[in-house]
């Protein structure tokens, strides 16, 4: 289905991990959107995995930048993490 819609991206994936590896390996401090569990600050609880804005140096996400949301924003946000842990649950039970 994807195919179909967008073609291959397997060129686009390999691209985004060499360069992955390669900040990691020269510890070069770059921003990659990374899933990540989401920092207390995003008011979703620990356990969500979001798509946030990372630094990745040698050990890997060194930090996670916190975006700034309105309370539309946020009341989404919400949302879509209780619909995610809800799949979660459903998956792993």
């Amino acid at each position: 289905m994807i195919f179909e819609r967008k073609g291959n991206t397997s060129y686009g994936i390999s691209t985004v991990v060499c360069q992955l590896v390669d900040t990691i390996l020269r510890d070069e401090k770059q921003i990659f959107p990374v899933s990540a569990r989401a920092d207390s600050n995003y008011g979703v609880g620990t356990e969500v995995v979001l798509g946030l804005p990372c630094i990745i140096g040698s050990t890997g996400i060194e930090h996670q930048l916190l975006l700034s949301r309105n309370a539309l924003e946020q009341s989404l946000l919400e949302e879509s993490a209780n619909k995610l842990n809800e799949a979660y649950n459903f998956l792993h039970y």
